[in-house]
């Protein structure tokens, strides 16, 4: 389990250098490959959150001092700003004409709601 540990703060180590580099991405002109970034850093957030909690609860059964994961959270408070604007963008892009000029009764009212909160 101590092996795992090491490789999961290498890894949590590359995910910080990742997120922290999001804030280079200013072309919009490229908003769809940002946004697949982002749901790739999403995904890569959510299993670390997962595996996490998987090696507290083992430390937990065994008796052991759990590691703090902290900074697995605050990465993941950081990262949300960026993959709310390209997330967004990207669904901005791909359906602000059917929004715009489409028929009134196509318009998914709670896509529209869920996007614009």
């Amino acid at each position: 389990m101590e092996e795992e540990q090491e490789e999961f703060e290498e890894t949590l180590d590359g995910l910080l250098i990742t997120v922290e580099g999001f804030g280079a991405f200013n072309d919009i002109n490229k908003y769809l490959e940002i946004a697949e970034n982002v749901e790739s850093v999403n995904e890569r957030l959510q299993e670390s959150l997962e595996k996490a909690r998987l090696f507290n609860s083992r430390e937990f059964l065994v008796g052991k001092e759990q590691k703090d994961y902290t900074r697995l959270s605050g990465m993941t408070k950081e990262f949300k700003p960026y993959s709310d604007l390209w997330l967004n963008t990207r669904t901005w892009h791909l359906r602000h004409e059917a929004w715009t000029t489409g028929a009134w009764e196509e318009i998914d009212p709670e896509e529209l709601e869920t996007t614009f909160e």
